[in-house]
Order: C-alpha cells, then sequence, then structure tokens
C-alpha cells in the first residue's frame, strides 16, 4: 500500500478519488460502491500505473505509460467481472483508453465525453466566510437529494440508490465536507469536496438551483468551502475540474486565483447501470 500511496501521491493532481478511496476503503474490494481492487501495472520493477474498477463500475486510473499497458489494464478489468460503465482520470490517458473500450466492444457508445480543465488552488487568502452558507447537517438530506438529483440529470449521470445517495450524504456531513447557501431557509446552492485525503481535497457537486443562478451564489459556496478547508480541514491543496465549455464555472474558479494543471476526462458508457 506504501508504495501505491507514494506513486499516486506524486501524480496528486489527477489521483485524489485513488487516494482517497485506498485510505477509505483499503486497497481490497468491500461492500461500499466505491470500493474497489487496486491493481499496478510495473516496468523494470517499478509501478507506472494504478488502477481501481470500482464496484459501480468506474474505472480511476492513473499511468505514466499510453498504449502499451492497454491490454494488461483491461485484462485485469474484466478478470473483475464487473462491466466499464465510466472512466476518469488524466486525459492524455485516458481518451484514447476510451477509445480503444469502445473498439474492442467493451463499452457500447457513451451518455458523457467530457474534457475538463483541472485546476489547483494552494493559496487559500481569497476564501472567507459568506452569510447564509453553512455546514450541511442531517436535517438537510432532502432539500439537498433535490439538489443532487437535479445535478445529475443536467449532467446525465445516472443517479446512486437510495441508501447509497443516503449514506455518501450522512459521510460527508459527518467528514464537514459539504456546504449550502440557504436564501430564507431554501437550500440554493451546494458544494462539497468529493475526495479529501491527508492535506488534499477536491471539490465537486457543485449546483445551483436554475431560478437562482447568476446570482454569485455558487461563489459565496467556494468562497465559504476554501476558507473552511484551510482553516477547518488545513488543507494545502484543493483540486476543481470543470469542464472545459463551462464558462461560468470557469469564471467563479478563476476568481479565486487557480491554476490551470492540464485536462481530466470524465466517461460513461450507455446502458449500464
Amino acid at each position: 500500500m506504501d508504495e501505491i500511496q507514494s506513486f499516486l501521491k506524486k501524480h496528486e493532481d489527477y489521483s485524489l478519488f485513488l487516494l482517497s478511496n485506498l485510505f477509505r476503503y483499503g486497497p481490497k474490494r468491500g461492500a461500499s460502491p466505491f470500493s474497489g481492487n487496486y491493481h499496478v501495472v510495473r516496468e523494470g520493477g517499478k509501478i507506472v500505473a494504478v488502477f481501481s474498477l470500482t464496484n459501480k463500475g468506474g474505472m480511476l486510473i492513473y499511468s505514466e505509460k499510453g498504449e502499451e499497458v492497454f491490454e494488461e489494464v483491461l485484462e485485469k478489468c474484466l478478470g473483475e467481472k464487473i462491466p466499464i460503465w465510466g472512466v476518469f482520470g488524466h486525459w492524455e490517458f485516458c481518451y484514447p483508453f476510451w477509445e480503444f473500450l469502445k473498439e474492442k466492444g467493451v463499452v457500447q457508445g457513451e451518455s458523457l465525453h467530457e474534457k475538463d480543465i483541472l485546476y489547483s488552488l494552494e493559496d487559500f487568502s481569497l476564501g472567507k466566510k459568506e452569510e447564509g452558507v453553512r455546514f450541511l447537517e442531517d436535517s438537510d438530506y432532502i432539500p439537498w437529494k433535490e439538489c443532487r438529483e437535479s445535478y445529475d440529470t443536467e449532467l446525465g449521470l445516472s443517479p446512486l440508490k437510495e441508501e447509497e445517495l443516503r449514506e455518501n450524504f450522512i459521510e460527508k456531513v459527518n467528514d464537514r465536507c459539504i456546504w449550502g447557501l440557504f436564501l430564507d431557509d431554501e437550500l440554493v446552492s451546494v458544494a462539497d469536496l468529493n475526495a479529501k485525503v491527508l492535506d488534499l481535497g477536491q471539490v465537486g457537486g457543485v449546483y445551483t438551483s436554475p431560478h437562482h443562478r447568476k446570482k454569485g451564489f455558487s461563489k459565496r459556496v467556494i468562497g465559504h468551502l476554501i476558507y473552511d478547508s484551510a482553516h477547518i480541514h488545513s488543507l494545502r491543496k484543493l483540486i476543481i475540474f470543470t469542464g472545459e465549455d463551462n464558462l461560468a464555472a470557469r469564471k467563479v474558479y478563476e476568481s479565486f486565483n487557480v491554476k490551470p494543471k492540464g485536462y481530466y476526462a470524465l466517461f460513461f458508457a450507455k446502458g449500464v447501470e
């Protein structure tokens, strides 16, 4: 596990999902939908790729190599006997690998093909507490669930089962990793850390109700999240990725002096639950 951790830490900008799941669930498959076996590819005895196929069928991967490892990665995934419904990671590897999976007939078409700009934030000075923003609590589950379902629908994502969604929410509430902005007791904007490990966090789940957009609410939530990430969670770095064409989101993130690092891939197959 130490060797895998060291490899992923070296590539932390693209490996937070892998790092977070490794610390939370361990290197062997467990009951959680986000748990999976960790595999490595070696060259000359040295790790050159780490990947995990979760119970939900999402492949998380970082590889220093390209197409020369495709066959080995696929062979190990097929041995898991779990349908691959998504691939997530560094664009330079994941895009040609996804095309390889389609050519092999492993995935039949796609429901999402997204090239995200990946940003890092190490200067937390522009974060601040914002009026109306707070950590979500157990009692906020229903309004948060409505936001989450709308978020999934907009992105074309397959929603989690009710018990999985509830469990994920409670975990984030307990970890103080989920924030919301309330306007007259209505939850109108949310954001969370969809991965947190060591001194690193990854921002996700950013959503504002359609009739409350273009009012600066997402920026307020993100600003508060940044402040708490530094002062409560003592994080060193935040990773954020968003669609290359999502100019509104990019404008919000870039207002906090984030630094573009490269591109992140999000691919989802059709017809796999």
